[in-house]
């Protein structure tokens, strides 16, 4: 044979050689993934060998890791295949491992046997997903052993800031342990978790339970401020109708207490007589009694307190004896403003005590807003840091004062800082001070005709405390009866 026919069958018988070779390395690791499926602790373990083999060969291959990524993922999300096998994958998983991962991964972590090799599988995964991912099965753990009674765990979710938490709290929202579930909500409105919003409202229409329903409104009406369109008081009263558990109950209970809106006063006095939480639902309604422009229905429920709770709760006496008190002092107090503002001193040129904001501006002005209860402390003063909070601004104050002839009246002031006070749209006062609060510091006499006659304040402020208080008297200093107050237009 010549050299050169020699040298073209040894070319061939290497091409073949090589051909042979692929074509056995591929079949090996096909029967390997196929005795994988079926493999016990304790197996010969040369099938694992040959797959872990591959998979160390194509790590720097990302054609060849990612046809074995999905191999290893069709074993570990089989549940036909053996436990060993599936932990086997996951494990494999995590040096080849990429965003197509997790999902499968994420959903083994609900299965005991395979969570800790999920998690370990996903802690090596970059990117925000498998972060996610982690964050969101810590967060199911924590609640259940929260719900269970543990404090570390409790105390671990209340401070937890990692990003999937909420995500992990809206998917727990929906757990069938009801427990769970309740805690999930909860927590969801304690953290402000807006992206929550829509499930909150789903659960609150349509929860399996009345208490996840009562729990989805609580949690709604914490997700924004009382300055939002969000009706907190609906949102409370539908809480406070729909729960039945004792605990739900309570904290239905607590953030009527913190809203102090006197709106939802009947619905606190039906619990009045409750076996379980009346003591505490009888000290809520008799501040929110309080809290009523009327001083006469303010008595009136007071006395209902009394009445439905038994004669050795003395508790509840005393604190509806101070109760009357404070009303005696309360006197001609004006609590029932609304207000506008705040505006920003830079906003005014010649100084905010004279410029006139649109509250003040003809030709009406309709931004006004009603105080929150909670911004007003005995006997009758609005803290104004606490509604609008901030330094070098200034607020308006308006309410309705209707008498029933026409009279003299004295106006008795106190504000911090500067203070203008219109009559019917007639300026009737004007101190431009830097000074702290004092009760009654400036005494203002008042024309007021018959009927509807309008009040409004301009309260300034330079830094710190900002509040004002005002009440009515008779010309001689002495308690009027005969005009009434209220914060709307409307009789």
């Amino acid at each position: 044979m010549r050299p050169h026919m020699r040298t073209s069958m040894l070319l061939l018988v290497l091409v073949g050689l090589v051909g042979w070779t692929a074509g056995a390395a591929v079949a090996p690791l096909d029967d390997a993934f196929t005795t994988l499926r079926t493999y016990r602790f304790g197996d010969v373990r040369a099938p694992l060998g040959a797959i872990h083999r591959a998979v160390l060969g194509a790590m720097d291959d990302p054609a060849a890791a990612a046809a074995l990524e999905a191999r290893l993922l069709a074993v570990a999300a089989d549940s036909g295949a053996s436990l060993a096998a599936r932990s086997f994958a996951c494990r494999e998983v995590r040096l080849v491992g990429t965003d197509a991962a997790v999902p499968v991964l994420a959903g083994l972590l609900g299965t005991p046997d395979l969570r800790e090799m999920a998690r370990y599988a996903l802690a090596v995964i970059p990117g925000e997903d498998a972060r996610r991912a982690l964050v969101g099965d810590e967060v199911d753990h924590l609640l259940r052993a929260a719900s269970a009674g543990g404090e570390a765990a409790r105390t671990r979710l209340d401070t937890m800031n990692a990003p999937g938490v909420d995500r992990g709290l809206i998917l727990a929202a929906g757990s069938d342990d009801d427990t769970v579930a309740l805690l999930a909500i909860e927590l969801l409105g304690q953290r402000g978790a807006t992206a929550a919003r829509e499930v909150l409202e789903a659960v609150g229409q349509r929860g399996t339970s009345a208490d996840r329903r009562a729990a989805a409104h609580l949690a709604l009406s914490r997700l924004a401020d009382w300055r939002t369109d969000v009706d907190h008081a609906a949102l409370l009263g539908a809480a406070m109708r729909e729960a039945t558990s004792v605990a739900v109950r309570r904290d239905a209970l607590a953030a009527v207490s913190a809203l102090g809106d006197p709106d939802l006063l009947p619905l606190v006095l039906d619990r009045v007589a409750d076996p379980d939480l009346g003591a505490d639902a009888a000290a809520i309604a008799i501040d929110l009694a309080m809290r009523l422009d009327d001083r006469d229905a303010s008595r009136r429920a007071v006395g209902a307190v009394l009445e439905a709770r038994p004669r050795d709760d003395e508790a509840t006496r005393r604190v509806a004896g101070d109760a009357i008190a404070r009303l005696d002092a309360r006197e001609g107090f004006i609590t029932a403003w609304l207000v506008a503002g705040p505006y920003p001193a830079e906003a005014a040129s010649g100084g905010m005590h004279a410029f006139a904001f649109p509250p003040e501006r003809a030709g009406g002005f309709d931004g006004w807003a009603p105080v929150p209860p909670a911004t007003i402390r005995d006997p009758g003063i609005v803290d104004l840091l606490k509604v609008y909070g901030g330094d070098h601004r200034c607020a308006y104050a308006r309410t309705i004062v209707h008498a029933s002839a026409a009279q003299t009246v004295r106006l008795e002031l106190g504000s911090d800082d500067g203070v203008r006070v219109w009559l019917n749209d007639v300026l009737v006062h004007d101190r431009d001070v830097a000074r702290g609060f004092t009760l009654n510091e400036d005494v203002v006499v008042l024309p007021l005709r018959a009927g509807d006659n309008v009040l409004m304040l301009k309260i300034t402020q330079g830094s710190g405390d900002w509040q004002f208080g005002a009440r009515l008297r008779a010309a001689d200093g002495f308690p009027i009866h005969d005009v009434a107050v209220r914060a709307t237009d409307a009789r």
